[in-house]
């Protein structure tokens, strides 16, 4: 699905939910089997499958099946998967490995996201028990890992991000920010993904992050935190390479709200970034605070600091200039 031009964030679908009616198996009770099976394609509720070669065995009410091969968004894949039905309560397993995908026709189709796009690989080694849909993904346990090159965030300008954190980057016209490599893994819990790696770089951002995805309740809380890395004085900024501006992004996987989370932790990590550039850093607190005489102040103090006022301010001492920077970050 294309994105919606001009959007300030992303637009995926409005999330249906995992379904709750109950499992039909019925049809693995009937026979005892062994399946060589080709097809040139499938269709499913969450994902479109090309021409795939699946060799299974069905005994006593258990499939076992080995994926030999299976075309997938532009990527292939291998693996194997169980359905146990013979069980009170049925049990599924999967170990997969693909390469080559295409990951937002994959995700925009699995779970109606649509904010995300690349090429690249992902493993997944999961299982789970329920007697629906929805009990299987709020069951789910193990492991998953991806690594997407050459891609982009749809929705949001992290570089803008960066210089302007009131707006969010937000602004008339396409909004996005492209990485040559964006990668993560994660273990999954009772249908909870916990990840701590996160890493993307691009090229005027790099971003870390680690939070939750709640799969069985579709929804995301997870602090993102980009830091330039280049000037943005052509993107219409000043040089504020190695300012970092924490985003929590939380809700629904599909449309989730994005928010700063700038703590005093992270002013003061941002302190040596700013003291270089009391322009930028006049025009970054004003950004923050929205207060222009906030910023007016600051980048005063840091031109004392620095050496760049001549008349009246700090002589470039940690005394008393110190203390008027941490006025002028906290004090307002």
């Amino acid at each position: 699905a294309a994105s919606s031009g001009g959007a300030a964030r992303p637009r995926g679908g409005a999330a249906q939910g995992w379904s709750k009616e109950p499992l039909d198996l019925g049809a693995l009770d009937l026979l005892d089997a062994e399946l060589d099976v080709t097809s040139k394609g499938l269709a499913t509720d969450v994902a479109i499958i090309g021409p795939s070669r699946i060799v299974a065995s069905i005994q006593a009410g258990k499939l076992t099946a080995s994926i030999q091969e299976m075309a997938l968004y532009g990527g292939k894949a291998v693996g194997r998967f169980s359905l146990d039905s013979a069980r009170p309560t049925p049990a599924m397993a999967l170990t997969l490995d693909v390469g080559g995908v295409q990951i937002r026709p994959l995700l925009n189709n699995a779970a109606k996201m649509d904010w995300l796009e690349g090429t690249g690989a992902f493993k997944m080694n999961v299982s789970a028990a329920g007697v629906s849909q929805d009990a299987m993904m709020r069951s789910l346990q193990g492991s998953t890992s991806f690594d997407l090159r050459d891609g982009a965030i749809i929705g949001y300008n992290l570089a803008a991000m960066v210089r302007n954190v009131t707006s969010l980057g937000q602004s008339s016209g396409v909004q996005k920010t492209d990485f040559a490599e964006l990668r993560a893994s994660a273990q999954i819990q009772n249908g909870v993904a916990t990840n701590n790696d996160l890493f993307m770089a691009g090229p005027l951002v790099r971003l870390t992050g680690a939070g939750a995805i709640d799969i069985g309740n579709q929804t995301i809380n997870y602090l993102l935190k980009p830091t330039a890395v280049a000037t943005l004085k052509g993107q219409g900024g000043g040089d504020l390479s190695g300012v970092v501006v924490p985003v929590r992004v939380k809700g629904s996987w599909a449309n989730p709200s994005v928010s700063p989370e700038l703590g005093a932790e992270d002013l003061i990590k941002n302190v040596d970034t700013l003291l270089a550039d009391p322009e930028g850093a006049g025009a970054f607190l004003k950004d923050l605070t929205g207060d222009g005489d906030v910023g007016d102040a600051v980048k005063g103090v840091l031109e004392g600091l620095t050496g760049g006022k001549k008349d009246g301010g700090s002589d470039g001492g940690s005394g008393g200039g110190a203390g008027d920077l941490l006025k002028g970050l906290f004090g307002r």
